[in-house]
């Protein structure tokens, strides 16, 4: 079966018989439809509207964010032409969550640390959180974006247990840092606002080998 690839990280490694990868795009549904309108001609249905223009407003976290370019925001004002609801998509991407990851998020925001005079905040999921609030790791999406919010923090780390000594790793940046060459070092990728990878060893180690490279790319 022929595998193609489509993405908008400058990290993939093009695994495909065919790779369509553009950095400069601000998602990969932007990507998603050029493809379908400029190469297959396809018409675009009311359903793929609405996933595409999904995809738009999580990757450029509702406009807000620095991948946020005048291409995205015409192709998303040629969404809603086509019949997209914003407020129905931004609901459901934002103020549909269960309680029980409200719950969750109590429990993370109370591991809140920040080095580096405040640049550095880490926040922190285990197994056990889990266990007690009834839920799984889909939960934690977004909730490295707590810590990011807060004054003064150039890069937050979301570190979630996931088996014996090894760790999950979310990181965000706000400014210039490129978290994306962070996660290289480590094996992952992404892109430079958002970026994760997989480190293996007690929490303190992954804590401190983390803080090296932060505070390496802070210089």
């Amino acid at each position: 079966m022929d595998l193609v690839f489509i993405d908008h990280h400058f990290t993939n490694q093009n695994n495909g018989s065919l790779s369509i990868v553009d950095n400069k795009a601000s998602s990969t549904g932007f990507i998603i439809y050029n493809f379908l309108k400029n190469n297959l001609k396809s018409d675009i249905s009311l359903d793929i509207a609405k996933n595409i223009y999904a995809t738009i407003v999580g990757d450029t976290g509702s406009f807000s964010y620095s991948n946020t370019n005048p291409q995205s925001l015409r192709l998303a004002a040629d969404l809603i032409e086509i019949g997209v609801d914003p407020y129905e998509i931004s609901t459901g991407l934002y103020e549909n969550e269960p309680l029980k990851k409200i719950k969750l998020i109590g429990l993370v925001l109370n591991t809140l640390e920040l080095h580096k005079d405040g640049k550095i905040a880490f926040v922190e999921v285990t197994k056990q959180m889990l266990e007690d609030t009834s839920t799984g790791k889909q939960h934690t999406e977004g909730i490295v974006n707590f810590p990011r919010s807060i004054k003064g923090v150039e890069i937050a780390v979301l570190i979630r247990e996931d088996k014996h000594d090894l760790w999950k790793i979310s990181l965000r940046s706000k400014g210039n840092i490129n978290v994306a060459l962070i996660a290289e070092k480590f094996n992952g990728g992404g892109h430079i606002g958002a970026a994760g990878c997989n480190i293996s060893g007690t929490v303190e180690t992954v804590k401190s080998r983390l803080i090296h490279e932060i505070s390496e790319a802070l210089k």
